[in-house]
């Protein structure tokens, strides 16, 4: 679902759902009156900045994903001392 802005010839503004590109051209105002639908810039602010980061770098994995060259940095892990990790099978 869509919200659609629909503005009176006197300047009230209306909201109406309707799925995309199914919004009729016009509806009732509060006034009374006969509301047009208006066309705005769409909401590219709405989704938050840490949101809008991992959405953008998804997208661009689908064309450029990003490829490990060498193990990330910090201290190399450790075996384990638990002896019942020794019975485990190695890769």
């Amino acid at each position: 679902m869509v919200t659609y802005l629909y503005r009176c010839p006197d300047r009230h503004e209306t909201d109406l759902d309707a799925p995309m590109g199914r919004a009729p051209r016009e509806t009732d105002c509060s006034c009374g009156r006969s509301a047009r639908r208006a066309f705005t810039a769409p909401m590219v602010r709405a989704v938050p900045a840490a949101r809008g980061r991992v959405m953008e770098a998804a997208e661009q994995s689908t064309d450029r994903p990003a490829v490990v060259t060498r193990p990330a940095p910090g201290p190399a892990p450790t075996s384990s001392t638990d002896p019942r990790h020794a019975l485990l099978p190695r890769a």
